[in-house]
């Protein structure tokens, strides 16, 4: 499969669910149901603060 095969099918399939994931990880984040000091919530801000490195796999990396 070709780099640029494999990068297509990354978003066919990976995209919408990566879409999704950030979505429901607002979501979560503004409903404010967690304490500030709640893993979860810690985790959950992870996410939110390294989204563009996530989205790399996306876009670019082939590995």
């Amino acid at each position: 499969m070709t780099d640029e095969a494999k990068r297509q099918r990354r978003q066919a399939d990976a995209a919408p669910v990566m879409r999704r994931l950030f979505e429901w990880v607002d979501e979560n984040i503004q409903a404010q149901a967690f304490l500030p000091s709640n893993p979860f919530l810690k985790a959950l801000g992870y996410i939110q603060e390294h989204k563009d490195g996530l989205m790399v796999y996306l876009a670019l990396w082939s590995g």
